[in-house]
């Protein structure tokens, strides 16, 4: 079975991941989360890797000189920001990384029942990242 989700779902699901990847889960809730986190995490660096590409259309690295005179520990190397490229808008890139967050793919995983959650001392806050992926 395939679940369909957005790519704002999945960015939106890192935090509440990562936390159940700390949790101690009994084998069968553990090998399913497993699995999930196994197929979205190509799925995350994919879009991460597009929103460089996009990044990169509207935006230039530009190095910055420290100003003033630095404590001896700090380094004094020129510091890298990023600036607008001229006649970008943040507008037009924020369109395009929404675009792009709107975008639905297709996981190779079952939805989860929300049983096997009963037992674990889990905060609202990190399931709400998830809730695409149980079922009622």
């Amino acid at each position: 079975m395939a679940l369909e989700v957005t790519l704002r779902d999945l960015v939106g699901s890192t935090f509440a991941f990562n936390q159940l990847a700390d949790i101690k889960l009994r084998g069968k809730l553990s090998f399913k989360i497993a699995r999930v986190i196994k197929a979205v995490q190509p799925e995350l660096d994919t879009y991460n890797e597009e929103v460089k590409k996009i990044r990169e259309v509207y935006y230039e690295e530009v190095e910055v000189e420290p100003e003033g005179e630095l404590p001896p520990d700090v380094s004094s190397e020129p510091k890298m920001k990023l600036e607008l490229v001229e006649g970008k808008s943040f507008d037009d890139f924020q369109k395009e990384v929404d675009e792009l967050l709107d975008s639905k793919i297709s996981l190779s995983v079952e939805p989860l029942d929300v049983k096997p959650f009963d037992t674990l001392e889990i905060s609202p806050g990190v399931l709400t990242g998830i809730l695409w992926l149980f079922e009622e």
